[in-house]
């Protein structure tokens, strides 16, 4: 794991800072003495967190950012190295999801999720590996999701999208390897954030609680911290159990409709157990 002191060291930019794993890894970045840049298109929520916590503003830096503009991008990206003279990790995290099935999706719902989750991280890489390059250093992390590596019924605008950056992620492992630069694609299960307390609430979303268990935001920081940042893999997958269903759907993907009942189920008590203790 990465000392404090060497995480005070460090340049960070990060998306989707407002809530969820974006405002926990922010907080905990900042606590320990490193460079944040937290973005968000909620900047509001970014400057409350900032005044709660009483970070120092040349260590902490608040800007608002929508991942779909990359003009946008291009003007963060390069106010943080003005003003740090560098950036060591770009944790592209924001993300959304809504459910449904396809037949009843309207297009401005297939805009949503692959402009913000897919061509998000694709102009945020796109910007920031330029500057990698130059620096001769760097370490990426998109955050997909399980639903990157199988397929979620209910949630197959999310899946495309995270299957999108998946396989993006290990497209441009390959291409920014000899520059010395890292990338990684964490692909976790459900996590317990204002996110999937909104997905409790919507149909067909029994498969989202149909894991092993619900993880935290500690459960992420603990993979970044410890497995991420210190040893750079090109891919993480949370928890154990998903990282072996993933294989197994890799090399049999008829597997899948043939477990979808016995997950349905699963997930439709999970749910129901989530919303009551929430």
């Amino acid at each position: 794991m990465k000392s404090v002191k060497m995480l005070s060291e460090q340049v960070f930019v990060l998306t989707g800072c407002a809530s969820g794993i974006g405002k926990h890894m922010a907080t905990v970045l900042a606590n320990a003495g490193a460079r944040v840049m937290m973005t968000d298109i909620n900047v509001q929520a970014l400057d409350q967190a900032v005044a709660q916590y009483g970070w120092d503003n040349e260590r902490v830096k608040c800007a608002a950012l929508d991942v779909r503009d990359p003009e946008g991008w291009t003007t963060i990206l390069q106010e943080t190295v003005k003003h740090w003279g560098r950036i060591d990790v770009l944790m592209n995290i924001a993300g959304v999801v809504q459910t449904g099935k396809i037949p009843y999706a309207q297009t401005d719902q297939i805009d949503f999720h692959i402009d913000i989750n897919l061509k998000g991280t694709l102009y945020g890489c796109n910007a920031i590996a330029p500057i990698l390059i130059q620096q001769g250093h760097g370490h990426i992390i998109n955050v997909a999701s399980v639903a990157g590596n199988i397929p979620v019924p209910g949630l197959s605008l999310y899946s495309a999208s995270k299957f999108g950056v998946r396989g993006f992620s290990h497209a441009i492992a390959a291409d920014l390897k000899p520059h010395g630069i890292s990338v990684t694609v964490l692909c976790p299960d459900a996590v317990a954030t204002p996110m999937l307390d909104a997905e409790a609430d919507m149909e067909d979303s029994e498969f989202v609680f149909a894991g092993t268990h619900i993880l935290t935001v500690e459960e992420i920081e603990y993979a970044i911290l410890n497995r991420i940042l210190p040893k750079a893999p090109t891919e993480v997958i949370l928890p154990t159990a998903s990282a072996w269903l993933a294989k197994l759907f890799a090399v049999a993907p008829i597997f899948s409709t043939r477990i979808t009942p016995l997950f349905r189920s699963k997930g439709l008590k999970n749910r129901i157990k989530y919303k009551n203790n929430q």
